[in-house]
């Protein structure tokens, strides 16, 4: 958390626009979630 509070306070000191930098963690949430979602599914037993 703190690293990625550092990163903002970077990102919103440079020229990237505050949306960007809200949507760039957003961003990386979402595929992390479906990378992980996809891994379970894959790997999940079949019933039977």
């Amino acid at each position: 958390m703190f690293a990625g509070g550092l990163l903002g306070a970077w990102l919103l000191h440079g020229t990237v626009p505050p949306a960007l930098v809200l949507l760039l963690p957003a961003a990386l949430v979402l595929v992390l979630g479906v990378v992980l979602w996809a891994i379970r599914r894959r790997h999940a037993p079949e019933p039977g």
